[in-house]
């Protein structure tokens, strides 16, 4: 995980926001790549935050609004190869360069803009969807070259006739087309069998291709992506999994923020998102339990399949109560490291490793329980996982930043520890290696405590793509040479008397 450098103050304080991270927090590249949805207006955005766009290479879905379109905007939209659904209002697009647009695109929408030139657009194999509302200066003529268009959305737009969309009845895939409030067009459905028309004297916006996209879209959705829409629209969505973040809490004390929980409550559910158990309080959680019923609670860090699996409410409930229970006794003042040695003495003093479920295979529950959350809180026993999981969210419960990380052991086996960051004597922050896991079932506990890269690496290996943000922090600084605390702990430097050479 590192810091990005935004250049627009405008784009990081929309971020920090959405992320809910402090004004003073850094984004950082995992930040980003939680980012899968991003609406954008002439609030945000400038020359300048338009530019920033490349960093968010996870993007699904973008909608900008209120920024004109031009060759560079193109080309950083170029870039953008997982979007699949691109959404631009309120603009003029000077020039006729959306042919660049990426291959991957699903759904592309203008609503309000001048200037929408189609003619060269066939990069796009996956393009199925096209909605044109209420723009002015429009040319189709080579429309019939997107043979992937299935639906083709141009309502409100006053200036087309019967010419302006002839080539769009040859389209091979065609099922729908929309052209309420396209007053100068005479359709007739009978000359096209086959295809849905909608002809209306007047355009309903519930009908618009952008809502339909999340009507049809997977049915995983963040709260963040439907906040555009009205509560009649949201009613109409069935089935989905609506993600609730910490940064959601004060828009759902608000009027608004109820008023859409209520529209979508019907026929979705609604799943609770956290990095870290430290992301919300028990009242928050409980206050937003009681307006959304939550059907699980997901928290973003630990092994991967427990991480989707998710754990219900009451479980969840019971987990957040022990850390709370756990750390209660931590003063808040305390340094950085006193901290560090009280969560490590409670994780490595009061929960037992499970040697039974190294024999469990992938079909037993107790394969997943001893890597979850729930089992080493709940029951005090786990495998390295379930250590390296709970330390890290102890760690963020006192304030302090730790990462999960997967490897191997230096003869073989899988394993995962943990990376935790501490303030020195020196006023400056460092990156430590720690594994709790072997300290917990060994006879000197703080044996793996706080090591540096040269003597880790003798006995742990990191597997970038199954860690925490793909990769690890360097940790080239030896604890004792920065950590006063470190230096003033007797028994903690004696135990450490004999790796000391080493490192």
């Amino acid at each position: 995980m590192f810091e990005v450098k935004l250049k627009s103050t405008s784009l990081k304080k929309y971020l920090q926001t959405i992320l809910g991270k402090q004004p003073n927090e850094p984004i950082t590249d995992t930040d980003l790549k939680s980012v899968s949805t991003l609406k954008l207006d002439s609030a945000v955005l400038d020359d300048v935050s338009i530019e920033d766009l490349v960093f968010f290479d996870h993007l699904q879905f973008l909608s900008l609004s209120g920024i004109n379109i031009g060759n560079k905007e193109v080309s950083i939209l170029n870039r953008l190869k997982n979007v699949k659904t691109l959404s631009i209002s309120n603009a003029k697009i000077s020039l006729n360069q959306l042919q660049y647009l990426n291959e991957n695109l699903q759904s592309l929408i203008f609503d309000n803009c001048e200037g929408i030139d189609l003619s060269n657009f066939n990069s796009s194999k996956a393009l199925s969807n096209l909605t044109i509302v209420n723009c002015k200066n429009i040319n189709l003529y080579n429309i019939s070259d997107l043979e992937s268009l299935e639906e083709v959305i141009l309502p409100n737009n006053k200036t087309l006739t019967d010419r302006h969309i002839e080539n769009v009845w040859n389209l091979p895939n065609l099922k729908r087309v929309n052209l309420d409030g396209s007053d100068n067009i005479s359709i007739s459905d009978a000359e096209h069998e086959g295809i849905i028309i909608s002809h209306n004297s007047e355009y309903h916006p519930t009908e618009s291709k952008d809502w339909n996209i999340y009507k049809n879209a997977p049915k995983l959705l963040h709260l963040n992506s439907l906040l555009n829409y009205t509560p009649e629209q949201l009613s109409t969505l069935s089935g989905a999994n609506i993600q609730i973040s910490a940064s959601d809490t004060e828009f759902l004390k608000s009027e608004k923020g109820q008023n859409i929980i209520k529209a979508l409550q019907k026929n979705n559910k609604f799943d609770l998102s956290l990095k870290t158990t430290a992301d919300m309080s028990m009242e928050d959680m409980e206050s937003l339990n009681t307006l959304c019923n939550f059907d699980s609670v997901h928290i973003y860090t630990g092994w991967p399949v427990t991480q989707n699996m998710g754990y219900s409410y009451q479980t969840y409930k019971a987990i957040k109560q022990e850390i709370v229970n756990m750390v209660k006794d931590i003063d808040p003042n305390l340094s950085d490291y006193e901290k560090y040695k009280a969560i490590r003495e409670k994780v490595t003093k009061n929960i037992k490793y499970d040697y039974s479920a190294l024999q469990a295979n992938k079909d037993d529950k107790d394969y997943y329980a001893s890597r979850s959350l729930e089992n080493v809180l709940l029951n005090h026993t786990c495998v390295c996982a379930g250590y390296a999981n709970a330390f890290k969210n102890l760690a963020a419960e006192v304030g302090l930043e730790a990462k999960y990380v997967e490897g191997k052991t230096n003869t073989g086996e899988l394993h995962a520890w943990n990376q935790i960051r501490l303030q020195g004597d020196d006023g400056q922050y460092y990156w430590y290696n720690d594994d709790v896991t072997f300290d917990a079932v060994g006879d000197d506990k703080s044996k793996f405590s706080l090591i540096d890269d040269d003597e880790f690496s003798k006995t742990h290996i990191c597997i970038p793509e199954r860690t925490e943000g793909g990769s690890v922090y360097s940790c080239n600084v030896p604890a004792s040479a920065v950590l006063r605390a470190e230096k003033n702990d007797k028994n903690y430097q004696a135990s450490h008397d004999d790796d000391d050479d080493a490192r």
